[in-house]
């Protein structure tokens, strides 16, 4: 939480949410972004249940490309718990 992360334009950075649990309604997700100068890309999930097993939990990737120069501050919620990175572009 918090964090800064250093890119170039066109660099892509992953960003890993562990152990996020899929038994509720609720996921990782992005609820603040500068679109103009991060693209995100479709999430990727791994570690998740067994094939057929309901519930559990799964590591959430967010795929992310630097687009144009400058910072930008990312927030991702879950429930009622609130994350912020911040792009620094240069």
């Amino acid at each position: 939480n918090r964090k800064t992360i250093n890119l170039k334009v066109n660099d892509k950075c992953d960003l890993v949410f562990l152990r996020e649990c899929i038994v509720g309604a609720e996921v990782w997700r992005v609820t603040n972004s500068d679109k103009n100068k991060i693209e995100q890309m479709e999430s990727t999930y791994k570690n998740g249940p067994a094939p057929g097993m309901m519930g559990g939990s799964q590591d959430h990737i967010f795929h992310f490309a630097a687009k144009e120069i400058g910072i930008s501050t990312l927030s991702f919620t879950y429930f009622k718990e609130t994350s912020t990175i911040t792009f620094d572009v240069k």
